[in-house]
């Protein structure tokens, strides 16, 4: 499961508020990913220029407890440990919110747009599970991503 939340202010504030929230629950963080770091270091190696960070870290973390309880409930639960909790800063989103919106841009959605987004994923799948397009199933999309915008621009956020 995904869960985003927005911070302002700098990243090493964020990252060391981050990590004593965790330690405050009496958790270890054993392992600390550099992805940022990883992805400009081979970003060349892979053919591509594309900065997709500023910073980013991600925190590996376990609870001897919490763990036990999930995986005595089933042994395949064992991909749920460790914990990861990342931590980033995306520069397109900086530059866009710049000409967008009153405000700067978030990764924070609503319930209604990830309920937007589910529902139109399986909207899709369905319309084309038979490996057919006709006319009139794009007028339906057409019409229930209009829905979906509608709703979207009148619902506040």
């Amino acid at each position: 499961m995904l869960v985003n939340y927005r911070k302002t202010g700098e990243f090493e504030a964020a990252k060391e508020d981050l990590l004593l929230a965790i330690r405050d629950k009496g958790l270890v963080v054993d392992y600390t990913s550099h992805i940022g770091n990883m992805l400009e270091r081979t970003g060349k190696d892979v053919g591509s220029a594309t900065r997709v960070y500023l910073k980013a870290e991600a925190f590996q973390f376990c609870s001897a407890v919490v763990s036990r309880r999930t995986m005595e409930a089933d042994p395949a639960n064992i991909g749920y440990c460790p914990y990861v909790i990342a931590l980033f800063v995306t520069p397109f989103l900086a530059l866009v919110s710049l000409f967008v919106g009153p405000a700067p841009m978030a990764l924070a959605f609503s319930r209604l747009e990830i309920l937007s987004l589910f529902l139109g994923a399986i909207i899709v799948a369905v319309t084309s599970g038979d490996g057919r397009a006709t006319w009139f199933k794009g007028v339906q999309l057409v019409a229930v991503y209009a829905l979906f915008a509608l709703l979207a621009y009148f619902v506040p956020a």
